[in-house]
């Protein structure tokens, strides 16, 4: 519980540790631990759809949202608060908020089942560039999945990643809008 309160409320160790009653060595450890935890045996529980079945069932409880066809994840990245960095690249890490993040990008199913992750790029890294430069861009490109992500505004809108429309020009596309960010939102938002 510890790592992920240090990850998930963005605290830093010495204030989890306070909490806990513990030193911040020791929030180290245990952080260090479980990300090395996660490491080895994610990849048995983070993964992607594959069969055609297991695709219809997530399209199913994307569509039961807001009627948006055809969505198998929602997208986005987080910022993972970290220490300072020493360094000639320490402002690397310095986000668009204005604190040292690592920029992680997450795809998750409408049972906000994570569905793959991406966690190596400084805070400084847009989303869209993250995006750009994973192996799920790749998998998509391939055409592995029948189905398409949601994302906000700041990814390249392509056949199979969704943004919300900048400018609506009628009905249709603010309806458009509506049911993206309704179906989006109702995941990220969790």
């Amino acid at each position: 519980m510890i790592a992920l309160r240090c990850w998930g409320r963005r605290e830093v160790q010495d204030d989890a540790g306070d909490l806990h009653g513990l030193a911040q060595p020791t929030v180290s450890r245990i952080c260090n631990r479980v990300a090395r935890a996660l490491a080895r045996h994610g990849m048995e529980y983070i993964n992607m759809p594959t069969s055609l079945e297991e695709q219809a069932v997530i399209m199913r409880d994307f569509k039961a949202i807001r009627n948006f066809p055809g969505v198998i994840g929602a997208i986005d990245g987080t910022h993972v608060k970290i220490k300072k960095t020493g360094g000639d690249l320490a402002q690397y890490y310095i986000n668009r908020k204005g604190f040292y993040s690592l920029n992680v990008q997450v795809v998750c199913d409408a049972q906000l089942k994570i569905r793959d992750i991406v966690a190596r790029w400084r805070g400084s890294t847009h989303d869209c560039r993250i995006f750009n430069e994973s192996s799920i861009k790749e998998r998509f490109e391939k055409k592995e999945f029948r189905g398409r992500l949601l994302g906000d505004s700041g990814y390249q809108l392509t056949h199979y990643l969704f943004t919300p429309l900048l400018r609506t020009n009628n009905e249709k596309e603010e309806r458009y809008n509506v049911a993206h960010i309704a179906t989006r939102n109702t995941v990220i938002a969790r």
